[in-house]
């Protein structure tokens, strides 16, 4: 087996900071995806219940 390293310990080290730093990103996005949902699902039954009320009248 030989001694090379594919990548040294500095470039793991960067490596493993960034995919952090990138997971952090996309978490924050996922959040506001999440929330941006609520809002539709909640607007989908609010019209649900106002063309209710206009079948009604």
């Amino acid at each position: 087996m030989s001694d090379n390293q594919w990548y040294t310990n500095k470039d793991l080290f960067e490596l493993i900071n960034n995919m952090s730093s990138d997971f952090h990103d996309l978490r924050s996005e996922m959040k506001e995806t999440r929330n941006i949902i609520k809002k539709y699902n909640g607007l989908r039954e609010e019209l649900g219940i106002v063309k209710d009320k206009v079948e009604k009248m």
